[in-house]
């Protein structure tokens, strides 16, 4: 009699459900990271500026359809970090000028999260904030630069080319404000030949019907595996 112990065949085994269950998580990892990379606004290139001493620049745009903010961020030059570290707040206003309100803030420094851009010239650093949902309306996104032109400083860009929104958002205009060593929002109107004080900038989280989607293609996919590709009976 063959009195030799069963061999576990076990761990040699991979089944389609198991398979499939890496294959998701995999998915839905994927979906996490993406859910961190949409910007409001890019471009494809632009002209670096030295700022005024204690001053704020940023810019307006229109929300048109609801969108869920999860980041603030502002602009690298040359991709190799920042001299200082910069407050940066999202306003929103009403009517073309109206009284700001401050809604998010948060520091942008070399901790925070690097974005690739379209341009070649820089990245995006964003810090994560609460998410806030913005509705239909105006608003003016801004960030503080302390050191000035005599000092090592952030460049910021302007002039920017091929200047591209997300869905639902509409550039507006250049803001700034100087004489002030605390975030303000830069209310007043920059040179409209300037295309853009960038500067700080905004992060979005994708629509929810974007996660439903992936999510559902996931499950099937498990499901799918389960079953080995064919429908119950």
């Amino acid at each position: 009699m063959d009195t030799r112990p069963e061999e576990d065949h076990s761990r040699l085994v991979q089944t389609p459900t198991s398979i499939a269950s890496v294959a998701v998580a995999v998915l839905l990892a994927s979906v996490h990271g993406h859910a961190t990379s949409l910007i409001v606004l890019d471009f494809t290139s632009a002209f670096e500026r030295a700022p005024v001493k204690k001053s704020n620049y940023g810019w307006s745009f229109t929300v048109t359809a609801p969108i869920l903010a999860d980041g603030l961020g502002l602009w690298d030059a040359g991709s190799n970090g920042l001299i200082e570290p910069h407050a940066v707040g999202l306003w929103r206003t009403s009517g073309p000028i109206g009284v700001p309100v401050l809604i998010a803030s948060e520091e942008v420094n070399n901790d925070s999260v690097p974005i690739a851009s379209t341009s070649p010239n820089g990245r995006w650093l964003f810090s994560t904030i609460p998410p806030v949902t913005l509705e239909p309306g105006n608003y003016i996104v801004g960030g503080l630069y302390l050191a000035g032109a005599q000092d090592l400083y952030d460049p910021f860009v302007s002039d920017a080319l091929s200047i591209a929104t997300l869905s639902g958002v509409e550039y507006g205009s250049t803001r700034e404000v100087h004489g002030t060593d605390r975030l303000t929002c830069p209310t007043d109107f920059g040179l409209n030949e300037h295309n853009g004080f960038f500067g700080p900038n905004v992060r979005i989280v994708p629509e929810p019907s974007v996660f439903t989607l992936l999510i559902a293609s996931a499950v099937l996919f498990l499901r799918r595996g389960r079953y080995g590709g064919c429908a119950e009976g």
